[in-house]
């Protein structure tokens, strides 16, 4: 049965860029009616919302906080060429195709109270679920107006951080990551019925970390949007809350924010100068190879293999042929901007005979080489060419075929295939979606063959919604009758900061289950910052480092 869904929604000039994406998804999907969108009639009038607004801020003496801020977040949307609100005719001709109502609740503090009348008339439309783009804090007969309530992010984890805004107050207190939490309201301020969380990387950008975690969020309100069809979606009180109340910046702690951000605008172009003129590499990584299980390895005892300057080396894999063992790997070029894939022979844990054996106009990585059924093939990342390719391989070790390809219009990275002990193939891979960090989401999809002819999504994609620990970090390894999934740990701003170790406990179409085992992080040397890949072979396993200079 289809599901009504209503929003409290913005006019449409204000609406954001992740709440139009969610608006269309809603209507591209032929499971969910978008009801009605039910608007502010105070905000008609502009000049006076604005007037009230100045004058509710001087009382509070916030005024000079609150102009010292907008000017910088005005700054840091033509840095980062941030538009928030993309809207065009085409959108605005759509949005008014959808039954609109308007609403003007009375507003006591910071709160809208709706009349009966008003929650009546809301009512009326029978809707499953309401959706809070607009308003303030809402308490009252309105919260039970839906079958399943009203819905709203919270873009911060409600464990820790109530109040906004959103993920200023994380940048400030040098979180390493910023949560979300999605949650049914009640009458408590961010403190709701919990209906799931996401936990994302921060950039060192306030406005920048803002749309990361806007938009990577909405593909948690879909997952959930999915389960609602099947009345599957369930609400956890949230727990006791014992830290402050996070308000908005004194200007005190606005000016702190501003020397912080323009210390790292001069940082990076430093480094920027730095790299032009001196050939110094950040962030570069390199490939450490050894006998043994990682698990019990003493990683401080393993040699780095020394890279050519204009060159990194990331994302190891190992294969046996002619009993002669060889590693394929990411080969990014500073000059180019971009990676190929290269192989080469390993020898006394050395790299030697290195060829290249993809070399596209797009980026390449992640060169996931297996064996099945006596071919090889190969599942390298190829997201800037929007699509998932599957290539065989027709002379070893430097012919390959393009074999199949998927997921058309997709920005899929870090692919792996899996085989169970039914024989069944599952892919597990990351997507990268419109200003999303690319490592926060999980999904997993059962497949019939490597033609990908027929794919079926898991009911629960995305699985994992973290960025510390959704994004592959390696193939799927068995360890003392354990199924063992890589995954990396992306935290603190940094790209690939550390590794887990995750064992699948469940792996079915309905339900996915893992649970860490091990995590590790790159303490062994002080000229790291970053590991962030695992291959365990048989006997010997191939890892990646991130040198923060080089």
């Amino acid at each position: 049965m289809m599901k009504k869904i209503g929003i409290l929604c913005k006019q449409f000039n204000n609406l954001r860029n992740f709440e139009l994406r969610i608006i269309n998804e809603i209507i591209k999907d032929q499971d969910l009616d978008l009801t009605v969108l039910i608007l502010d009639e105070r905000k008609k009038n502009k000049k006076n919302t604005v007037f009230k607004k100045l004058k509710r801020e001087n009382k509070k003496g916030k005024i000079f906080s609150k102009i010292v801020m907008k000017i910088q977040e005005i700054i840091e949307l033509q840095i980062f060429n941030i538009k928030t609100n993309p809207i065009n005719s085409e959108k605005t001709k759509i949005l008014k195709t959808i039954k609109q109502i308007y609403v003007s609740p009375e507003t006591k503090g910071n709160v809208d109270f709706f009349s009966k009348s008003e929650t009546d008339k809301i009512r009326e439309f029978e809707l499953d679920v309401l959706l809070r783009f607009e308003f303030n804090i809402i308490i009252g007969d309105i919260l039970d107006v839906s079958k399943n309530g009203i819905w709203s992010f919270h873009h911060g984890d409600n464990r820790y951080n109530r109040g906004g805004p959103s993920c200023f107050w994380e940048i400030m207190n040098k979180e390493k990551n910023i949560g979300v939490t999605l949650q049914k309201l009640t009458q408590e301020l961010d403190g709701g019925f919990v209906i799931d969380r996401g936990t994302y990387n921060k950039h060192w950008s306030w406005i920048k970390s803002r749309q990361i975690v806007q938009e990577s969020s909405v593909r948690l309100l879909l997952k959930n949007l999915n389960k609602l069809k099947s009345d599957n979606v369930e609400y956890i009180k949230s727990g006791n809350y014992y830290y402050e109340l996070y308000k908005f910046p004194s200007l005190f702690i606005s000016i702190r924010y501003i020397i912080y951000f323009y210390s790292n605008i001069i940082i990076r172009i430093f480094k920027r100068i730095n790299s032009k003129i001196f050939d110094v590499r950040y962030a570069s990584w390199t490939i450490m190879i050894s006998k043994g299980s990682f698990l019990n390895s003493v990683l401080h005892k393993i040699k780095k293999i020394k890279l050519p300057k204009n060159e990194f080396w990331a994302d190891p894999f190992l294969i046996n042929y002619e009993n002669q063992q060889y590693i394929y790997f990411e080969n990014y070029e500073y000059s180019k901007g971009k990676g190929k894939i290269s192989c080469g022979k390993l020898e006394n844990e050395k790299i030697i005979d290195i060829v290249d054996v993809l070399d596209k106009p797009y980026h390449l990585s992640y060169p996931n080489v297996f064996k099945f059924k006596n071919d090889l093939y190969m599942i390298p990342e190829t997201h800037q060419n929007f699509r998932l390719e599957i290539y065989k391989c027709t002379s070893f070790p430097n012919d390959w075929e393009l074999y199949s390809t998927a997921f058309e219009g997709e920005q899929i990275v870090d692919c792996n295939l899996h085989q169970d002990e039914l024989g069944k193939l599952w892919l597990f891979l990351n997507k990268k979606e419109l200003n999303s960090d690319g490592c926060s989401d999980l999904y997993i999809y059962q497949i019939d063959s490597l033609k990908l002819e027929k794919i079926i999504s898991h009911q629960e994609n995305p699985v994992i919604i973290n960025s510390l620990s959704a994004r592959n970090a390696g193939p799927i390894f068995k360890h003392e009758n354990k199924i063992l999934r890589p995954s990396q740990i992306n935290s603190e701003g940094i790209y690939g900061r550390g590794l887990n170790i995750n064992q699948i406990e469940t792996l079915t179409l309905n339900e996915y289950k893992e649970k860490t085992l091990h995590k590790c992080f790159p303490y062994f040397d002080r000229k790291l910052q970053g590991i962030h890949h695992l291959h365990q072979f048989e006997d010997c396993f191939a890892t990646d480092v991130c040198y923060k200079k080089r």
